[in-house]
């Protein structure tokens, strides 16, 4: 799916904060193409701050110039490529898509069990779950595909987008999610597309702060990075948080409020 300047901004983060694991093995859901809302001058800067092998840097920066001044056949999807190469540097990439434009994309359904054996280091699923009715299986072939230690990635669209997908998300469905698999919350991010703006959260309290500011906007969504504990425990799906009785009294208040 689109590398938007969100997408940029989340990945970026984890770089700077050492949380990306070194040359991982990539399951994108949904192959990535480059958005364009990030300024190419500002991707060669990054290039060459973040690739410590200068040679390779400079091929990177020479291939994004290339690539972005010719903007020949799948272009997109090849600045998609470059953008992994610098922050994550992965040994594989492979991606779930049934339109896919290369043989690094396999043709599954994600509505079923999908037929792949191997865990990956890195799973991301931005704006992919919200287009799948089968959201259960969604995020399940995510917890069963992800190594134990392995990063989650998720990009989802939380008030507005009318017709965009089947769903929205509330930013309870990822707390409770993680909550219930035991999962290391590593980033929580809201995000506005137009204008841009992202704000980082630390927790249900600060969503149900921005809430009763009237600080949610007419299309916002939720990002978020995951860790897999170690172990190959099986995915449990959630209940909410407010009815399984894991919030404490206060944030319970503040949640009937907001009904």
């Amino acid at each position: 799916m689109a590398i938007t300047q969100i997408e940029y901004a989340l990945v970026r983060r984890l770089k700077d904060e050492g949380l990306i694991p070194e040359n991982p093995s990539i399951l994108d859901l949904g192959q990535s193409n480059w958005y364009g809302d990030v300024p190419i001058n500002d991707f060669i800067a990054d290039i060459r701050r973040y690739v410590s092998d200068s040679v390779e840097a400079e091929s990177l920066v020479d291939q994004v110039i290339s690539v972005a001044e010719t903007q020949s056949d799948r272009w997109l999807f090849k600045m998609a490529d470059l953008f992994w190469q610098t922050f994550l540097g992965p040994h594989t990439y492979e991606a779930i898509d049934l339109h896919g434009v290369d043989e690094r994309a396999h043709k599954y359904d994600l509505n079923e069990q999908v037929p792949l054996e191997t865990q990956y280091d890195v799973l991301c699923n931005f704006g992919t779950a919200e287009h799948v009715f089968n959201v259960y299986q969604v995020f399940k072939t995510i917890h069963d595909r992800t190594k134990s230690g392995g990063l989650m990635l998720h990009g989802l669209p939380f008030q507005g987008w009318v017709d965009h997908g089947f769903y929205n998300f509330q930013p309870t469905f990822i707390f409770d999610l993680a909550e219930t698999n035991t999962y290391v919350p590593a980033v929580f991010m809201y995000a506005e597309v137009t204008p841009p703006r992202i704000v980082m959260v630390k927790g249900r309290d600060s969503i149900h702060d921005m809430a009763e500011k009237g600080e949610i906007g007419d299309n916002a969504l939720i990002y978020s990075a995951l860790r897999k504990r170690s172990g190959q425990t099986p995915f449990k799906p959630p209940m909410q948080g407010y009815y399984a009785r894991r919030l404490d009294k206060a944030s319970a208040k503040r949640w009937e409020a907001l009904r």
